[in-house]
């Protein structure tokens, strides 16, 4: 009858082979790290359509540069008024697509 291997006896034989255990360090962690990547190759695809869907693009603002401020129109707006502030405003912080700008008058 054979003799069946125990747990301890399987760690001991495989502590002792190094080809053993690259392999078995291998097969451990491909599963994980096969999952993690797939995730995040998934994600980028996303971000990547949401992207293009919605044509967004990096600021070409800098700090000190003069711009026209365009008013927000409400549900009632007057014709007769310029749509943007004839007076440029300078850009006085840039984070991300937030811009801060301040009037020059």
């Amino acid at each position: 009858i054979p003799r069946a291997i125990d747990h301890e006896e399987i760690i001991k034989s495989t502590k002792e082979d190094p080809a053993l255990q690259e392999v078995i360090s291998r097969l451990r962690g491909s599963k994980f790290n096969f999952k993690n990547q797939r995730d995040l190759k998934a994600k980028q695809v996303i971000k990547c359509n949401g992207d293009r869907k919605l044509r967004a693009k990096e600021s070409q603002l800098n700090i000190d540069e003069l711009v026209l401020y365009q008013k927000p129109r409400g549900k009632v707006f007057d014709k007769k008024e310029p749509v943007r502030d004839p007076n440029p405003w300078r850009v006085e912080e840039v984070n991300g697509s937030m811009v801060t700008a301040r009037s020059s008058d």
